[in-house]
């Protein structure tokens, strides 16, 4: 039976996996993710970005694969009139699924190019998480046919065409992460994802770990995102890690007890993990949380109708921060979230009202009973900012977007805001994302506030890949996801550095 992988992404870089696997006549990718760096090669946010697929073909970072895209053998004719008619003829399609590791737009960020018809296999969390991005971000590139979204049970076998393949949870900063087991005959290879040993779902990587050991692994694709030499920017930013996801909780404890000011934590935005942690101390601390719209979203749909992770906080717990173009907040409220996850202007919502429906983007109606309706006093927009400063030490304020945030909310007299910033997110790890930290670090400085971290990084820390590697002992070891895959020699001799739009023949 011949077995290739070939490379279309996350080899040499971190992100950006797309790894086609070939047995015989049957086609799967392990992720499609968006390469941020091969991206940034060409394009820069936000006046020079792709368009449309043929962008994305004609720099090289899309493969041309038949029977892969949606649409694709179809084109556009016009009349001289200027009438446009379809023509062509659609391609068959050509690949028989992807298995999709978690919902990191470094994983799935081109999913919505893809054909309809192609399965996306992934855990129930995961296709939860991506139907409420869909909901609150208009993006062609990610937005995916959720019909095609397959939810596998963990630890469950299923079949795709003559594979056989196992998901299994893995402990990662984003819920619902996976890692897979193919069987492809007399191959078998296990796909690691992004993965980790020090977080709080730590007993699902040891499980994976197990079952690759008792299994027998041919192959092993695996992530290395934390190999290599840090810059300086994330030398300083590396030197407040903390060694676990429980040791952060301990750390923003302390934190937060000792502070008399407002407190600003900064996660990164489907971090719902952290998202928990970080509220049970801010309760155990008797401060109010307050989030942003889209966070407050994901917060609320995460559970509902069905709760998926129990803990998060729940109504009457938290409130909602909108952004100073909100104006009408109070009208919006009593319905459900702010307007910009229900219509895309005010006026949108106004003639929608006028007529008794209300429709979000998520094709619901006011009167429908899986809307979370929020009532008038949750939401915090315009002059109540000035009532969160006056009395800072009642409050939390969770965000993502950190120098935004602090825009909003430092007074136009000049008045410090008095307080601490928490930084909560990953360490930079390219050019631009050490410019972005530099430039939130100018905002701490003018609002007043001291920097603290309470971080743990998302990913393996070399001891945890050490480990992996040598436990599983596997014939071929294929570097992903990161951008030192020689150190990966330091523990096997069985090593294969892919290159990009290499077939390796296995």
């Amino acid at each position: 039976m011949a077995v290739s992988l070939t490379f279309y992404g996350g080899v040499g870089e971190i992100g950006g996996n797309k790894i086609l696997l070939e047995v015989d006549n049957t086609r799967i990718f392990l992720d499609f993710g968006t390469s941020f760096s091969r991206e940034d090669e060409y394009f820069e946010f936000p006046l020079l970005r792709p368009s449309c697929i043929e962008d994305l073909f004609k720099t090289g970072i899309l493969p041309r694969l038949c029977g892969l895209y949606k649409n694709a053998g179809l084109s556009v004719n016009y009349s001289s009139d200027g009438t446009p008619s379809v023509c062509g003829e659609e391609e068959t399609c050509g690949i028989d699924g992807v298995l999709l590791s978690h919902a990191h737009v470094d994983h799935y960020g081109y999913l919505g190019m893809l054909r309809p018809d192609i399965p996306i296999y992934l855990s129930p969390i995961s296709r939860k998480i991506i139907e409420l991005k869909n909901d609150i971000r208009e993006d062609w590139q990610t937005r995916v046919n959720l019909d095609a979204l397959v939810p596998v049970e963990k630890a469950r076998e299923f079949e795709i065409e003559n594979l056989k393949v196992t998901r299994y949870d893995v402990d990662h900063s984003v819920l619902g992460a996976s890692a897979f087991i193919i069987k492809a005959d007399d191959k078998t290879l296990a796909y690691t994802g992004d993965m980790r040993f020090h977080g709080n779902a730590v007993a699902d990587s040891e499980e994976f770990l197990s079952a690759c050991k008792s299994t027998g692994i041919d192959i092993l694709l695996c992530e290395g995102t934390r190999l290599g030499p840090p810059s300086e920017d994330e030398k300083e930013v590396e030197s407040h890690a903390l060694a676990s996801e429980s040791a952060v909780e301990q750390q923003c404890l302390e934190i937060f007890s000792n502070e008399e000011g407002l407190i600003i934590y900064d996660a990164s935005p489907a971090d719902m993990n952290r998202m928990r942690s970080v509220s049970r101390v801010a309760k155990d601390c008797g401060r109010t949380l307050i989030f942003d719209s889209k966070k407050a979203y994901l917060l609320l749909y995460m559970n509902h109708p069905e709760i998926l992770y129990p803990g998060l906080p729940v109504l009457g717990e938290f409130k909602v921060a909108l952004s100073r173009l909100k104006l009408y907040a109070s009208r919006y409220s009593k319905y459900g979230l702010p307007q910009d996850l229900y219509a895309e202007s005010y006026t949108d919502y106004r003639q929608a009202h006028e007529a008794g429906l209300l429709v979000s983007q998520r094709g619901k109606q006011k009167d429908n009973p899986d809307l979370i309706c929020l009532p008038d006093d949750i939401f915090i927009w315009g002059p109540l900012r000035e009532e969160i400063l006056r009395e800072p030490r009642r409050y939390l304020l969770y965000t993502s977007s950190g120098a935004h945030t602090l825009l909003h909310f430092l007074p136009s007299d000049g008045r410090p805001v008095l307080g601490a910033y928490v930084y909560g997110k990953a360490e930079p790890f390219k050019e631009e994302m050490e410019l972005s930290f530099r430039r939130l670090l100018k905002w701490i400085e003018l609002c007043g506030l001291k920097l603290e971290y309470a971080h743990t990084s998302g990913h393996m820390y070399p001891r945890d890949i050490e480990r992996l590697v040598l436990e599983i002992d596997p014939k071929v070891i294929v570097p992903i996801h990161t951008e030192h895959p020689s150190l990966f020699c330091n523990w096997s001799g069985g090593v294969h550095i892919p290159r990009f739009e290499e077939t390796l023949e296995l």
